[in-house]
């Protein structure tokens, strides 16, 4: 996944993120 990473694309709660969507996230971007 190049669309996100510690220079790009920092999702964050200000773009309508909470928890639940940073961990879905998190575990979809570990299985890389």
């Amino acid at each position: 996944i190049n669309v996100i990473g510690p220079d790009i694309d920092i999702p964050a709660p200000d773009v309508n993120t909470n928890a639940q969507i940073m961990a879905w996230m998190m575990d979809t971007y570990s299985m890389q």
